[in-house]
């Protein structure tokens, strides 16, 4: 039954305030929402609020390019600078390269083309802790810097067994059938990855990634290993490999494979 309070047309209706507040409240929860996307990105957003992925754990990849803007001094300011803030929030560094050579690059959708002046991967216990991180101010500082222009990428997928000491071929793509599950191939077996035994190299890490800061078309990463750069060579070079990548780029939008080698 409708009631019509005296003083008020017939037919208008009283909206509860237990109703009016429950619309504010979504209101505030939705203005928080957009402020915190365009403050740290969809990516961070969607683990801030995802139960789920604010506890799990959370790879960050930070791929620093090489630019005549980004000299050696202030790449390794950065890099530095970097390190404290992902410490303190309780992450850490575990795998770096400190130089890079492209191999190749193909680009449609403007990713970068060029090799990396450094690439560090770091670990976060929870994914919450990341967003605590891009929040804060050692961080907040260092990405207001105009220079150097350092791309950022995470994911929830942890490395299978990437090693410090031993030089890695990393592949950027984008890959454009997301019915293929293998798109670079078997290690060992098929694609791509078909002679990785042959020359002694194995697959360390294959995750799909998203994007934090500079987004590039890219949307998944492999690390390949090896023991030395002659074999890694060797392998970027043997017909079995050249074959499979021809196969691959079916499947591929953009790319960038660079070899980086270990610290030190």
């Amino acid at each position: 039954m409708r009631y019509d309070p005296p003083g008020f047309p017939v037919g208008i209706c009283l909206v509860s305030r237990s109703l009016v507040g429950f619309l504010l409240f979504c209101l505030v929860l939705l203005a928080a929402g957009g402020f915190l996307v365009w403050y740290v990105g969809p990516t961070a957003s969607t683990i801030a609020f995802d139960g789920d992925r604010r506890e799990a754990p959370y790879f960050l990849i930070e791929l620093v390019p090489q630019s005549g803007s980004n000299a050696t001094d202030a790449v390794a300011a950065h890099r530095a600078g970097m390190l404290a803030a992902v410490a303190a929030e309780g992450g850490r560094r575990i795998w770096s390269a400190d130089e890079t050579r492209r191999h190749e690059s193909r680009t449609r959708q403007g990713s970068h083309r060029g090799a990396m002046a450094a690439i560090d991967l770091f670990s976060f216990d929870r994914g919450g802790e990341l967003v605590q991180m891009l929040t804060g101010e050692e961080y907040r500082s260092l990405a207001a810097d105009a220079a150097p222009v350092a791309l950022l990428a995470g994911t929830r997928v942890a490395p299978q067994a990437l090693r410090v000491d031993e030089v890695a071929v990393v592949v950027l793509y984008q890959l454009v059938d997301a019915d293929v599950r293998q798109p670079l191939g078997e290690a060992g077996r098929s694609g791509w990855l078909a002679a990785l035994d042959a020359h002694k190299g194995r697959l360390a890490w294959a995750a799909p990634i998203d994007w934090i800061r500079g987004a590039q078309a890219w949307n998944r990463l492999a690390i390949v290993q090896f023991p030395d750069a002659a074999a890694a060579a060797g392998w970027l070079r043997d017909p079995a490999t050249l074959a499979g990548r021809a196969v691959a780029s079916r499947y591929l939008g953009d790319l960038l494979v660079l070899v980086a080698l270990p610290p030190g």
